[in-house]
């Protein structure tokens, strides 16, 4: 009897372990397929930008349109940034610009050091999306970083190199229907 009680017991234990299995299987890949699933495209924005105002910076060599009712908010010492918002909010907690373009020397830092670097506080839960675009004839890259953890967060980089500079163009990792006009009026300036 004491062998036919362990012969069952034996067949129960794998029967379990082959159901363990076969669950765990489709789990894992249920949840492999949704992390490779593409990043949702942003619609074309039909935002026109002839009512915007246009920033110029010789210094730096370019130019670019922003909201009517935006500002050029003030710089921040330590950050190679300018960034563009509303008035009024800056200054509040938290609060240092909706939009932004670095520039940095292209010398001392690489798009894709930039990109490894973006979003990576989410771990395994970061999904980049990169494809080539053109900005004023120029190549630039265009890089779309979300997370599986906050549906809400979307950073948008616009990578440029020109003469010695790298110009990233940064939405601030807010969803906003004018971001691609705006980066899309970009220009270099002799």
């Amino acid at each position: 009897m004491d062998k036919k009680r362990l012969v069952v017991s034996i067949v129960v234990m794998v029967i379990i372990i082959v159901l363990l299995g076969i669950a765990s299987y489709k789990v894992f890949t249920t949840t492999r397929k949704s992390a490779e699933a593409p990043i949702a495209e942003t619609p074309v924005s039909e935002v026109g930008t002839t009512d915007w105002q246009t920033y110029r910076n010789e210094k730096l060599g370019f130019e670019i349109k922003y909201p009517l009712n935006w500002e050029v908010l003030p710089p921040i010492e330590f950050l190679p940034r300018i960034a563009f918002g509303q008035p009024g909010e800056f200054g509040k907690p938290g609060y240092d610009g909706n939009w932004f373009i670095f520039v940095y020397d292209d010398s001392k830092i690489s798009i894709n050091e930039s990109m490894k670097d973006s979003g990576s506080q989410f771990g395994k839960n970061k999904k980049q999306q990169v494809e080539p675009i053109t900005i004023d004839g120029l190549p630039a890259t265009k890089a779309t970083t979300t997370t599986s953890t906050n549906s809400d967060w979307r950073l948008i980089e616009i990578f440029i190199i020109n003469k010695g500079k790298l110009y990233l163009i940064h939405n601030g990792a807010i969803i906003n229907d004018q971001f691609e006009a705006f980066y899309n009026s970009f220009k270099l300036i002799p």
